[in-house]
């Protein structure tokens, strides 16, 4: 099963106030975490999947040219291969080149985010100050350089900063996530 959404086009802009690190968001619990995921990802079928959901979701960006980012979601029962805890929904969202996404938390579900394209700065607010967080980065294939954990109810979007648009993958703990935007 597929679903999209979408959000329109408006400038890229840094977030005020913002502190920019590499990505401070891989702790040694994150780590097992993104590990089991390394693993699901790993499946066969699994990565063919979500290459596939990438051509859709950047078919609907060119289709679309006002949007600035959409997803397509994915059943993870419906990849063929059993799914971590931390992959109860996946979405595969493309973000548009040089501009602002929308400002979004997700109250019930710790996301982990996987670069399948990159660069990627996702900006984080914490403790009323935000940081942006940079990764998927030229050719390394390190675990701070590919995913990025976003805690529940954390403030936060996801910028393409680079010449092109990005991908990440959205694992999800929640299998129906809620979406706030402000």
């Amino acid at each position: 099963m597929c679903s999209t959404a979408s959000s329109p086009v408006t400038p890229i802009e840094q977030t005020r106030g913002a502190s920019v690190l590499s990505n401070p968001s891989i702790t040694p619990d994150v780590r097992v975490v993104i590990e089991a995921l390394q693993r699901f990802v790993g499946q066969p079928g699994v990565m063919a999947a979500l290459r596939r959901a990438q051509s859709d979701a950047a078919a609907q960006l060119e289709r679309a040219p006002a949007l600035r980012s959409t997803f397509v979601s994915l059943d993870p029962a419906s990849l063929g291969a059993m799914a971590p805890a931390a992959a109860t929904s996946i979405r595969v969202a493309v973000s548009r080149a040089g501009v602002d996404t929308a400002v979004e938390r997700h109250p019930n579900s710790t996301q982990v985010l996987l670069v399948l394209e990159g660069p990627v700065e996702t900006h984080v607010e914490t403790d009323g100050k935000w940081r942006i967080d940079r990764y998927g980065e030229g050719d390394a294939q390190t675990v701070e350089n590919l995913w990025h954990l976003v805690p529940p109810g954390v403030w936060h979007k996801s910028n393409a900063p680079g010449p092109g648009d990005c991908t990440v993958v959205a694992f999800h703990s929640a299998a129906k996530v809620r979406d706030d935007y402000r």
